[in-house]
């Protein structure tokens, strides 16, 4: 039996598409955040909260951050740069 069906059939779920496609979307803001975050989370007083209390909710800060500033710096940004050379 080879992976490649099971790889399929995951990728045939709606949520799992959105979520890798909002994550290649974010991929840059989450490269450039996810360490000052983690280091916060994980230093802060809910850092004793336990390793997953710090995951779940440094991922969350890390996406919600990101959309952010995809959405209102890099989106516009990329926008522009494409009305110019294009």
């Amino acid at each position: 039996m080879s992976n490649s069906g099971t790889i399929r059939n995951l990728s045939s779920i709606k949520g799992i598409k959105y979520f890798f496609y909002y994550t290649s979307l974010f991929s840059y803001s989450i490269y450039l955040i996810h360490n000052e975050i983690y280091s916060i989370i994980i230093k802060s007083e809910y850092g004793s909260a336990g390793w997953a209390f710090e995951v779940i909710t440094s991922s969350a800060l890390i996406y919600f951050i990101a959309f952010i500033l995809f959405k209102f710096f890099e989106h516009p940004i990329l926008k522009f740069r494409d009305r110019i050379f294009i």
